[in-house]
């Protein structure tokens, strides 16, 4: 028992040690890229913005909306 506990808390230390190099590398590219720009600018046009989900719900005042939106087409 001891011995899977010790391999599961060895596993549990390699996949954080794995996720914290993937942060520091995205840091370490990040900052490189704002080094490298010209302006805050260039900077700008080479960062993507993180996506924005609308939520799924869809209440009955939405859906009136989304209605009388439609009919103004």
């Amino acid at each position: 028992m001891e011995l899977y506990l010790m391999f599961a808390i060895i596993f549990a230390l390699l996949v954080f040690l794995y996720q914290k190099e993937q942060q520091y590398n995205e840091e370490r590219k990040d900052l490189l890229d704002r080094i490298m720009a010209r302006d805050y600018a260039e900077y700008k046009e080479q960062t993507t913005e993180p996506v924005k989900y609308e939520p799924v719900t869809v209440t009955e005042e939405d859906e009136y909306w989304r209605e009388i939106e439609e009919r103004k087409l």
